[in-house]
């Protein structure tokens, strides 16, 4: 399968229009219409935004290759919520830093 018919399967596995899909990566409908129909190429940054968007690889996106670690429709929601909301994501990367000082804290007592 091509990685524009894999856009397009995940795409629609969500109900999502290719005017919906264009919209949240920048690109018009007629930009994923032409990926969708290997008329097109794509720029890494867009690769990489689908496949946030549709919580698969790069890697299956580009080759199909499926490794098991894309992330959870959960995930995908929490991802898209701390994206949205800077004081979530403030609180959160603050929270992220004092774990580091406490987990740096620890291993300096033990010497």
């Amino acid at each position: 399968m091509s990685m524009g018919k894999r856009i397009k399967n995940l795409r629609k596995k969500k109900n999502w229009s290719q005017a919906e899909l264009g919209e949240k990566v920048g690109m018009t409908f007629g930009g994923i219409s032409g990926i969708e129909a290997d008329r097109r190429d794509t720029s890494q940054a867009i690769i990489i935004k689908l496949s946030e968007i549709f919580g698969v690889t790069t890697d299956y996106i580009l080759i199909g290759k499926e490794d098991g670690n894309s992330i959870s429709e959960e995930e995908q929601e929490i991802i898209k919520t701390i994206r949205e909301d800077n004081s979530i994501k403030k609180a959160l990367i603050e929270l992220i830093n004092a774990k580091k000082k406490v987990i740096n804290y620890i291993n300096s007592l033990r010497g």
